[in-house]
């Protein structure tokens, strides 16, 4: 009877030894995977910050905005669209690519990947899949909203145009381990008329005929711009 016992207690004491260990390996690989996840998930966060970048600041500094205006180069936030419009209106039914901006090239400016709750049918998760090696992807699915700030350090949003725009971009995978698996990131996005202009200038929409790149623009001459 004791040597039964004992032989019991050797059991329920392996039993537990090997349920431990597989428990710490199971937590080992969840805490890798989650890392993995969120290195991804940064990677991602820094394309989308690129694409953004990429944008022009808003509506209204746009190319072919600028070639409606006679090559006249905004240079006061009281010329930028309201801060209702963030949501862009004027995207496209194509919405934004956050991975490959030519596939919808009306997204042109920083509003237009902007979320609005207030749009219909705006589209508030974009599905993002992030190619890994051998074949392999990470479904991802990210939220970018924007609004003016009175200054960069700002988190509180403007009345008012102003020269800087906070971009927040969430980004949430089923396999993270963080709280509904979201990860954010923020940055903020100021005007740069020299950049508005080098943009117009090396688009197609410039034309000589109007010159510009002092705020002024050519928009002085009373003639149509060429076709």
């Amino acid at each position: 009877m004791p040597q039964t016992l004992l032989a019991l207690l050797a059991l329920v004491l392996a039993s537990f030894l090997t349920f431990n260990q597989q428990r710490l390996t199971m937590r080992s690989h969840q805490n890798l995977v989650s890392d993995e996840v969120e290195l991804a998930a940064a990677g991602l966060a820094s394309e989308i910050v690129a694409f953004i970048d990429g944008r022009s600041f808003d509506e209204n500094t746009t190319p072919s905005a600028i070639r409606d205006r006679n090559g006249s180069i905004p240079d006061d936030p009281s010329q930028f669209s309201d801060g209702t419009t963030a949501g862009g209106t004027d995207r496209g039914d194509d919405d934004c690519n956050l991975l490959f901006p030519a596939l919808t090239p009306d997204c042109d400016d920083v509003d237009d990947v902007s979320w609005d709750a207030d749009e219909e049918d705006s589209i508030e998760w974009r599905a993002v899949q992030v190619d890994l090696s051998h074949g392999r992807s990470l479904p991802f699915e990210v939220r970018t909203q924007v609004y003016y700030v009175d200054n960069p350090n700002s988190m509180v949003e403007a009345d008012d145009p102003t020269r800087h725009k906070r971009i927040l971009i969430d980004i949430r995978s089923p396999y993270a381990g963080t709280d509904e698996g979201l990860y954010r990131a923020t940055r903020v996005v100021s005007y740069d008329p020299v950049k508005a202009e080098m943009d117009y200038e090396n688009s197609e929409y410039y034309d000589p005929t109007y010159g510009g790149g002092d705020g002024e623009g050519g928009g002085t001459t009373s003639e149509e711009p060429s076709p």
